[in-house]
């Protein structure tokens, strides 16, 4: 009886762990277009934008399988999103949903340390990071702003 039980309980967590990674690589595949196909330096508020009208779809599964650590992260994340414009710890909360996402689907965070995020999607993480250390608040307008201005100083070096 006790084997059954065990034995259930196993085949339930592996069926949810197969929804949760359906749902989950749904919404990662739409997030990441967003972050290689930018066509705003903020995130979208325009009800008739697809990718606002994705996470509202999203929100429903997100409650019926994911664990309370990934709606909590998700539900801080886009309360920030809504109330400031998108800086750099905006930034941070996205790094800590993505991470709630990986420990639901029961993977280790082990080793993987803060800024990763940024090293994956950022074409200079390294000034995004060691901005946000001394401004946590340097909304990502500004830090493109940077960015561009440091590489028309390198092409006037260049001339």
């Amino acid at each position: 009886m006790l084997g059954r039980y065990f034995e259930r309980k196993k085949e339930l967590d592996a069926l949810y762990r197969d929804k949760k990674v359906e749902i989950y690589d749904e919404f990662l595949k739409e997030f990441f277009n967003a972050f290689q196909n930018p066509s705003k330096d903020k995130a979208p508020t325009d009800t008739n934008d697809p990718l606002v009208k994705y996470f509202k779809e999203w929100q429903r599964k997100l409650l019926l399988w994911a664990g309370p650590e990934v709606i909590e992260s998700y539900s801080q994340w886009m309360s920030a999103l809504r109330t400031k414009p998108v800086n750099a710890e905006s930034f941070f909360m996205t790094e800590r949903l993505l991470l709630a996402i990986r420990k639901d689907l029961g993977h280790s965070n082990k080793g993987i340390q803060r800024g990763i995020f940024a090293r994956l999607v950022m074409k200079n993480a390294d000034l995004f990071l060691s901005m946000s250390k001394t401004n946590p608040n340097i909304a990502l307008g500004e830090l493109i702003a940077i960015e561009n201005k440091i590489e028309e100083d390198i092409l006037t070096s260049q001339k």
